[in-house]
């Protein structure tokens, strides 16, 4: 007996990440011929349907194999049953479908998820039963809109097995705007700020705890999204490794503020390397245009120039703030450029 099959999605429900799950609401439409279900319509005034309960004919001991919720029968059911003169019969079977899926979060949150049914009898086999897919066409104005996902496909095939086996696949796209106003736009504000901490005044006394305030938020940042993801090591999402660069960073410039910090406040004589560094800087670093002819008067006197330790910790401190925008904003052109042209 060939048994068509067709699903219809009301609403795509919750998508649990963290238990990698996804619930969608809607209902399956089962179709097959029963020739003992046939009559002729002249000896029965013309009657061509009639509607039945699923608990007095044959029907078919379909479940949900990859359920999250437990196993259970479509036919525990007691719904009516449309029943055609020539034998076709019309089974519908609507719930909240929750079923497990496997989550790829490498792109997220521009990601697409890829989640099914696999429908199957409990104990007739392959011999005896055929799961036949119905042709359709996803209908997006007739589906219910949810604030996180949208469905784009529905596609249904099926799988050799011993038992009569049936896939209907979901292929579901993030809408990522929750996301990239509520975390990847204030990360990326976050990591520009620490960065500027070099630009404040050395008499500025609260440097330090102005790093570890930017620290301590990309920890909370990363904690909020790690508990929203599946506890697996087989992925790693893109935006997690650029937060974790981002609080490394960040780690880093708290230890450098420190360093530049403990040089300030250092006494006597800085030594010629450091000297000849500094001078270096600042001829690097001068508005005024340097060419080879130099006049020579002028290099002599920045030659004879000798700089203090608050010399040294200033121009640490200047090349540590290129430096650290060069590699924030480096780092979130990487990212964007990840997630956004690889996942199209």
């Amino acid at each position: 007996m060939d048994i068509g099959i067709y699903l219809t999605v009301s609403q795509i429900g919750e998508l649990d990440e963290q238990r990698q799950s996804f619930s969608t609401s809607g209902w399956f439409t089962f179709q097959w011929v029963d020739d003992s279900l046939k009559w002729n319509v002249t000896d029965f005034n013309g009657t061509e349907q009639i509607y039945l309960s699923s608990q007095t004919i044959w029907t078919p001991d379909l479940v949900l194999l990859n359920s999250a919720t437990g196993i259970k029968l479509f036919s525990h059911q007691q719904v009516p049953v449309s029943v055609e003169h020539t034998g076709l019969v019309v089974w519908y079977h609507g719930d909240l479908f929750q079923s497990q899926c496997d989550f790829d979060i490498v792109h997220f949150p521009f990601d697409t998820q890829i989640c099914n049914f696999v429908l199957s009898t409990w104990v007739t086999t392959s011999d005896k039963v055929k799961l036949t897919p119905l042709p359709h066409q996803l209908d997006i104005y007739t589906t219910g809109e949810n604030g996180l996902w949208q469905l784009r496909n529905i596609t249904t095939f099926l799988k050799e097995h011993q038992y009569p086996r049936l896939i209907v696949e979901l292929t579901l796209k993030r809408r990522p705007s929750y996301y990239v106003y509520n975390l990847i736009i204030p990360i990326t504000l976050l990591s520009l700020l620490s960065s500027l901490v070099f630009a404040l005044p050395m008499e500025y006394g609260d440097k330090v705890a102005l790093s570890m305030t930017v620290l301590l938020s990309f920890g909370v940042f990363l904690t909020q999204m790690t508990t929203n993801m599946p506890k697996t090591s087989r992925q790693t999402s893109y935006l997690t490794i650029y937060l974790t660069a981002l609080l490394t960073l960040s780690s880093l410039s708290v230890a450098m503020m420190i360093l530049i910090l403990r040089i300030y406040k250092r006494q006597g004589k800085v030594p010629k390397v450091l000297q000849k560094w500094v001078v270096l800087w600042k001829c690097f670093s001068s508005n005024k245009k340097q060419t080879a002819a130099v006049d020579q008067d002028h290099a002599d006197d920045v030659s004879t120039e000798d700089p203090s330790w608050k010399d040294v910790s200033a121009t640490l401190e200047a090349m540590c703030l290129r430096l650290f925008l060069f590699m924030n904003i480096s780092l979130g052109i990487v990212l964007f450029t990840v997630l956004i042209v690889l996942t199209n």
